[in-house]
This record gives structure tokens, C-alpha cells and sequence, in this order.
């Protein structure tokens, strides 16, 4: 466990290195570290997601080798994604190896990966309140010094950015949500800390699309708990409540900015039909990351603000299904096991990464990569004694019949 805390901790709390133009993060040295010393995994019915972590690698090989015979002259931007994506494997199998030694309960596992998030939060509000000073300071370690007066309105967390400072924060939030059975010191004083804190920060990062996710959250989190009367009343709450959230942040800091907040930024005049148009260029196979870029918008060439245009943009209809299929296959994994906790996790967590998938560029953000398929591959292979199929009595990771 000491391992994983501190893994997480690094993964949130250590900026990105550039070697060469080439991102490396400490985590990364980790990763490699657990694969060379742990002992040797029999991957069993994992397999399936290694295969797909494949194809996608390969289905980009395709995408980039089509742009090579049309003419194009490779970049390093091209190394980058082959390599961030045979990255994704590494991590995933990572996650693996460390999950089949470890034996722990569901809520040990859902705390100690809220650690970090729950540490972004409280940097976050105290860049907001810039208490003591240090709010700027923080900033500045994990923004950039342009942004500071910015930052300190609408705060980045130790993501850099506020909408994925809000995604990793809601995380933590699901990982509170996902405890079962807790013991009185948490459920009446550590849980409610927790929660109030890691809410307060999203609201801080004044990320609308944070805000839209964590709704969509909590009423999933209604759903799958069975608690159709407060479904009920939330959703008439929210539904007679849209009228006014224009009038609601008059007079405050955003009042400036009220009558944008329920739109889309102009992302579809000013992103998305520029990036439409790269797409038809090959619908199927997609243009490569860098040719991608070059669908010149008036903003930075690089942005695309929604993770499926990306996806298609970049890799085409082929692309954008095998990276869905894994997300669905990791849902309908964990779906399968007795342990309805860890599917409650999962498929908030899935909730979480659709709905900002829409309005942000996550899918490609090594933060993310990071955190996805290592907690996937840690949470397929844990504890044969907790999470166990409910149709198939085979460990995934030992191949030992349980009892």
C-alpha cells in the first residue's frame, strides 16, 4: 500500500520533465520498476485489454505509415503519441503486477487512491484564498508565472489546468462515494471532511464543465444505488433551477462572464468546425497527431477541446472505437464481479471521464493516462479473495481455482 500511496502522490504532485521534447515523469521510472521486480504475472482473462491496448497502438502505426506514403515528413510530435500510447500498455501491465500481490479491502484501496486528489483540493483552495501567500507560490509551481493573477481566481489544483483539476478532484470525490460500511470515525468526521473539501475545490476551479460532471455523477450514483425518490427530487430541483443559474452568478466575480456560462465558449464557431473539416480528410484511419495540430484554429493549433473530436481527428473512426471499446470492456469487467463496490467506482469514474471527454482535450493528457490504466490494471488483477467473477470462480492473475 505504501507503494501505491506513493505512486499516486508522485503522479499528482511532480510536473511533467521534458527529455529531448519527450515528456517523462517520475512516475514513469516506477512503472518500469514494478515491471522488472515484481514477480512474473499470467495475465489470464487481462489479456483482452492488452489486445485492444495493441490495436490501438497499431491502427495509429497505420494512420501514421498512410500520412508517410502521402508525403508527409515525420515530426517528433509523431514519436510522442507511439509513444505515449505503447506508454498506456506499460502502465496498464504495471497496474497488473501490482495489484496481484496486494490484499486489501475496497475501502483501504478507495482511500489511499483519494490521497492525492485530496491534496489538489486543498492547494486549489488555498490558491483561491492565496492564504498566507502561498497561494501564489503554489501557483506558480504548478501553473506558469503568466497566468498567476488568473490562477489565483480560478484555480488549477496541481494539474495546471482548472478543468482537469476539477476531473481528478471529483475523482477523489467517487472514491468517498464508492466506501461501503465504514467505521464511525470515518463516516461521521473523516468522510464528511473529505467530501466537503474536495466539493468546495471543484466549485473553485470554476470549471463549468466540473460542475455539469459532478451532477451527472451524483444522480448516477443514485441510479445504480437504487434511491429512485431522491432521484426524483434532485432532477426537479435541477430542472427548476436552470432558469435562474444565469441570475444566480450576478454580483459575483463572474457576473462579467454570466451570459457565456451555459454555452460552449464559441468552441463550436471557433475549434470544432475547423477540426471537423481535418477529419473528413480520412474518416476512417484519422491524419496523425501532428497533422492534426496543423487544422489551424484561431486558437492553439494543438487544442481540439473535445476528446472524441480528437480521437477522430487523430485516428479515425478505427481510432475512436477501439479506445470506447476498452472503456466499455473495463465497465462491463468489473460489472461481472461480486463486488458491486468496485463496479460503483468504476462506472463513476466512466461518467466522470465521458462527460469531459466533451469539452476538454483528457484523453491525451499524460496526468490522465497515468491515473486511468494504472488504477484499471491495479483494480483487474487485486485481491482474488475480494473481487472475485461471479460466473467464473478462475483468479485472473494466479490462475488458481478459489475456494
Amino acid at each position: 500500500m505504501k507503494l501505491i500511496l506513493l505512486i499516486i502522490l508522485v503522479i499528482f504532485l511532480v510536473p511533467t520533465f521534458n527529455i529531448g521534447g519527450i515528456p517523462i515523469r517520475l512516475e514513469d521510472i516506477l512503472f518500469i520498476l514494478i515491471i522488472l521486480f515484481y514477480p512474473p504475472l499470467k495475465i489470464g482473462k487481462a489479456k483482452k485489454f492488452i489486445n485492444i491496448l495493441v490495436l490501438i497502438v497499431l491502427a495509429y502505426f497505420i494512420t501514421f505509415s498512410f500520412q508517410i506514403f502521402s508525403g508527409y515528413v515525420p515530426v517528433l510530435q509523431d514519436m510522442n503519441t507511439i509513444f505515449s500510447l505503447v506508454r498506456n500498455i506499460i502502465i496498464f501491465y504495471a497496474g497488473l503486477k501490482l495489484g496481484s500481490t496486494i490484499l486489501a479491502n475496497s475501502n483501504l484501496i478507495f482511500l489511499t487512491l483519494s490521497i492525492g486528489f485530496f491534496i489538489s483540493s486543498i492547494i486549489s483552495i488555498v490558491q483561491f484564498y492565496n492564504i498566507g501567500g502561498l497561494g501564489t507560490v503554489s501557483y506558480l509551481l504548478f501553473g506558469n508565472e503568466r497566468g498567476v493573477t488568473y490562477g489565483i481566481n480560478r484555480v488549477v489544483g496541481t494539474m495546471g489546468n482548472p478543468n482537469y483539476a476539477a476531473f481528478f478532484q471529483i475523482c477523489g470525490i467517487i472514491g468517498i462515494m464508492a466506501l461501503k460500511k465504514t467505521s464511525k470515525l470515518l463516516k461521521s468526521i473523516i468522510v464528511p471532511i473529505l467530501f466537503s473539501i474536495s466539493l468546495l475545490s471543484v466549485y473553485l476551479t470554476f470549471s463549468r464543465t466540473g460542475i455539469i460532471s459532478l451532477v451527472i455523477v451524483f444522480l448516477a450514483f443514485l441510479i445504480l444505488k437504487k434511491k429512485h425518490i431522491l432521484i426524483f427530487i434532485s432532477s426537479l430541483i435541477l430542472f427548476f433551477s436552470i432558469p435562474f443559474l444565469g441570475s444566480i452568478v450576478e454580483g459575483t466575480r463572474y457576473s462579467e462572464r454570466a451570459s457565456d456560462l451555459l454555452t460552449l465558449n464559441s468552441r463550436v464557431d471557433s475549434i470544432w468546425d475547423k477540426k471537423i473539416e481535418a477529419f473528413y480528410d480520412n474518416p476512417i484511419w484519422g491524419i496523425s497527431s501532428s497533422d492534426g495540430a496543423n487544422s489551424n484554429t484561431v486558437f492553439d493549433i494543438a487544442i481540439f477541446d473535445n476528446s472524441y473530436l480528437y480521437l477522430l481527428v487523430v485516428s479515425g473512426l478505427v481510432g475512436l472505437i477501439l479506445n470506447l471499446t476498452f472503456n466499455f470492456k473495463v465497465i462491463l469487467f468489473f460489472n461481472n464481479l461480486k463486488a458491486k463496490t468496485l463496479y460503483l467506482y468504476i462506472a463513476l469514474l466512466h461518467v466522470n471521464i465521458f462527460i469531459f471527454y466533451i469539452t476538454t482535450d483528457l484523453v491525451k493528457g499524460v496526468m490522465f493516462t497515468s491515473f486511468y490504466f494504472f488504477i484499471t490494471g491495479l483494480l483487474i488483477s487485486i485481491d482474488k479473495n475480494q473481487f472475485q467473477y461471479t460466473n467464473d470462480t478462475t483468479d485472473i492473475h494466479t490462475n488458481i481455482k478459489l475456494e
